[in-house]
């Protein structure tokens, strides 16, 4: 199952708490993608910088594609660059950010699974099967991470973590659309369907980008 299956799955279990009031309900499980509390989501994005940076490695290493090599390299360049714009920030608040942030509700328990079985199943691929799984994830990854960010962008609007989280944005945005077009130039692969890409295209018009 792809992640975007699983955040799908997440949001309908964390709605059926809102029963009372379905529209609300809807509302309130997509805003369970960000934290609520700043140190928390500084948390999660570490987390996630660290795992992308992780993955751009493995990327360079096990790729077949130039595309995805240069992808790898564009994914680990830019997220230690945004890493080290937060631990700074993180250094003038106190905060100590843990590498494994701890879920804090049902979707983010659902999704940190989900990522934690992605890169278990990249570790086991090479050539263009890795290819093909590696940029089907990317695209689906990065269609969270935008509604993710954005979330966070807008709910800690005015603080500094939220204006890195705007900064941050557009560069997000590039990823996908860069992971999208790469994974054109790689031969089709079905099995790495699962794990997004293509194969999510239904799923991902449901999942609005908060405004």
């Amino acid at each position: 199952m792809n992640k975007l299956s699983i955040l799908t799955a997440a949001l309908v279990l964390s709605g059926a708490a809102f029963a009372a009031d379905p529209a609300q309900g809807t509302s309130r499980s997509l805003t369970d993608l960000a934290p609520k509390d700043e140190k928390a989501m500084a948390e999660a994005l570490h987390h996630a910088n660290q795992s992308e940076i992780r993955l751009g490695k493995l990327a360079q290493q096990k790729g077949q594609s130039q595309a995805v090599k240069r992808f790898g390299q564009m994914m680990v360049t830019d997220h230690q660059k945004a890493d080290q714009e937060l631990l700074s920030l993180a250094r003038t608040k106190g905060w100590k950010l843990a590498d494994e942030p701890t879920a804090t509700n049902q979707t983010e328990r659902v999704m940190m699974a989900a990522d934690k079985a992605n890169e278990a199943r990249l570790n086991a691929l090479d050539g263009p099967l890795f290819d093909s799984a590696y940029l089907s994830m990317m695209v689906d990854d990065h269609d969270v991470d935008i509604m993710k960010v954005a979330l966070g962008a807008k709910q800690f609007e005015g603080s500094e973590l939220g204006k890195q989280l705007t900064r941050l944005l557009p560069t997000l945005e590039q990823h996908r659309q860069h992971a999208y077009q790469a994974l054109g130039e790689v031969k089709p692969n079905p099995e790495a369907l699962g794990m997004g890409g293509a194969g999510s295209a239904g799923q991902r018009r449901e999942l609005k980008q908060p405004r």
